[in-house]
C-alpha cells in the first residue's frame, strides 16, 4: 500500500481504502477498496473529497497485495465461479412449444426461472441489496403516508447508497434483474412501483449521464414520482385513497381525480432545498411532469417537447413500462417483451421523447432480462443483454443449464411468431 496525492491519481490504480461521503453525520460509501480507478471516478473523487490531501492505493509491487471487489466484502455472496465447459445442447428441449400454445403457466415459469437464474451469485447479491434498499424505501414512504412529513435527509442518503452501489459494482449489482426480483403484486402498502421506477430510472439515466449527483437526483425523482397520491390520500384532498385501491377500472370522474396526483407543486416545491437548483428541479419536475407527453397529449398542463423536464420525460417512459409489467386487481401482467413492444408503439405515436425511449430500449433490450422466450431450441430465460445487439440477448435453458448468446449462435433464434 502507498499514499498518492489526490491530484496524482491515475486510471488503473486500485483503491486501498473505502471512501465515504459524510452527510448528516452518516457515512455513505461511494468508492470501495479494490476498485480500479477510471478517469470518470477520479474526477468524482477529486470533487467529492477535495479536502483530502492523499488517498491510500494498492501498490502492485508489494507482495501479497491483491485486489478485492465489493462482492468480496460481503461474505454471504461469492464472486461467480469460472464457467464450466458446456455439454452439447440436447436435441429435444424440455419445454417444447408450450410458451407459444399457452400451456406454459406461471408455476412453469417460476420453476424455469428458479432452475436457471435464482441461484446465480450475481442474482443473489442483487436480490440481497434490493431487499435491503426496498425495506428502507418502505419505511420512508410508510412514514410519509402516516405522518405527511417526508424525511428528505434519509431519502437523499438512500439515493446516495443505491447510486454508489450501482456505479461501483455494476457486475454484481445489476438493476436489470429487477423484474426477476420483484415478480409480485403491487399495492399501496408495499411501494413496489415507487422503488421499481427509481431503479429503472437510474438504469436508463446511467446510459445518458455519468454525473453522480445527477443520477442520484434522478433516482430520488423516480422514487417520489407518485408521491402526490400519498399527499392527496393523507390530506383527504379527494377520493385518491379509495381510487388507487379500487378493484376494477376507473370511471371518467375517478380518472380525473387520479390525474390530480401531479398537481402538488404547493406541497413539494420547497423540498430538498439543500441541493443545487438544477438537481432540485430534476426531482420536483419529475413529480409534476411524468404524465406529460412529448406530443402534448398528457396532463395536467399539456406540455410538449423539451418544455417537459428531462426527468419528466424519462420517468414518463419508465412509469408506463413498470405499470404494464405489474399485476393489478383490474388487469393482468403484461410480459416484459410485450411491454417493450407497446412502448415502441407509443413512441411511434409521439408520446415519448425518441432519444430517451431509445436509450431505455437499449438498456432493457428487445427481450428484457427475466423474459421467458420460446426459441427454436425450446423455452429459455433471458439472462443478460448482449451489448452488441438489443435484439439478441444471452439466454439460458432450464433443461441443460446451457447459456447461449443468440448473436453468436445461428442455430438458435427467437421466432417472430408461431411457426
Amino acid at each position: 500500500m502507498k499514499r498518492v496525492g489526490i491530484k496524482e491519481l491515475a486510471p488503473g490504480m486500485q483503491l486501498g481504502e473505502d471512501l465515504y461521503f459524510k452527510r448528516g453525520g452518516l457515512g455513505v460509501p461511494l468508492f470501495s477498496r479494490g476498485v480500479e480507478l477510471t478517469a470518470k471516478n477520479i474526477d468524482q473523487i477529486q470533487r467529492f473529497f477535495s479536502g483530502i490531501a492523499s488517498i491510500l492505493v494498492q501498490d502492485a509491487g508489494v507482495a501479497g497485495v491483491t485486489s478485492s471487489s465489493p462482492v468480496e466484502q460481503h461474505q454471504s455472496v461469492s464472486a461467480p465461479p469460472p464457467e464450466a465447459p458446456q455439454e452439447e445442447r440436447p436435441k429435444q428441449a424440455l419445454y417444447g412449444r408450450q410458451l407459444v400454445d399457452g400451456s406454459f403457466d406461471k408455476p412453469g415459469v417460476d420453476a424455469l426461472i428458479a432452475a436457471t437464474v435464482r441461484e446465480r451469485p450475481e442474482f443473489q447479491y442483487t436480490k440481497a441489496k434490493f431487499t435491503e434498499y426496498f425495506s428502507q424505501v418502505g419505511g420512508l414512504l410508510q412514514s410519509f403516508s402516516n405522518t405527511g412529513t417526508l424525511d428528505q435527509q434519509d431519502v437523499a442518503e438512500l439515493a446516495w447508497q443505491v447510486t454508489s452501489e450501482f456505479h461501483e459494482a455494476p457486475q454484481y449489482f445489476d438493476p436489470s434483474l429487477l423484474y426477476l426480483v420483484q415478480i409480485e403484486d403491487w399495492d399501496q402498502g408495499t411501494f413496489n412501483h415507487s422503488f421499481d421506477a427509481a431503479v429503472l430510472t437510474l438504469l436508463t439515466a446511467s446510459r445518458m449521464s455519468d454525473q453522480f449527483e445527477e443520477l442520484t437526483a434522478l433516482f430520488i425523482a423516480g422514487l417520489l414520482h407518485d408521491v402526490g397520491k400519498f399527499i392527496y390520500s393523507k390530506y383527504q384532498l379527494n377520493d385518491m385513497d379509495y381510487i388507487v385501491k379500487k378493484p376494477g377500472g376507473l370511471t371518467a370522474e375517478e380518472y380525473e381525480q387520479v390525474k390530480r396526483h401531479v398537481d402538488v407543486e404547493d406541497h413539494v416545491g420547497g423540498w430538498f432545498e439543500q441541493l443545487p437548483t438544477r438537481l432540485r428541479e430534476q426531482i420536483i419536475y419529475g413529480i409534476l411532469e411524468h404524465h406529460e407527453r412529448f406530443n402534448g397529449s398528457g396532463y395536467l398542463k399539456g406540455k410538449s417537447g423539451t418544455s417537459i423536464s428531462f426527468s419528466g420525460r424519462l420517468i414518463g417512459v419508465v412509469d408506463v413500462y413498470d405499470a404494464l409489467t405489474r399485476r393489478r386487481s383490474y388487469k393482468s401482467m403484461v410480459r416484459p417483451d410485450d411491454a417493450i413492444n407497446l412502448l415502441g408503439t407509443m413512441a411511434e405515436r409521439g408520446l415519448f421523447d425518441r432519444k430517451i425511449h431509445q436509450t431505455f430500449y437499449s438498456a432493457m433490450g428487445r427481450y428484457p432480462v427475466g423474459s421467458v422466450v420460446n426459441t427454436t431450441a425450446g423455452v429459455a430465460v433471458v439472462l443478460r443483454q448482449d451489448p452488441r445487439s438489443v435484439d439478441a440477448p444471452v439466454v439460458v435453458f432450464g433443461d441443460s443449464g446451457e447459456e447461449v448468446g443468440l448473436l453468436g449462435d445461428e442455430s438458435v433464434r427467437i421466432p417472430s411468431g408461431p411457426e
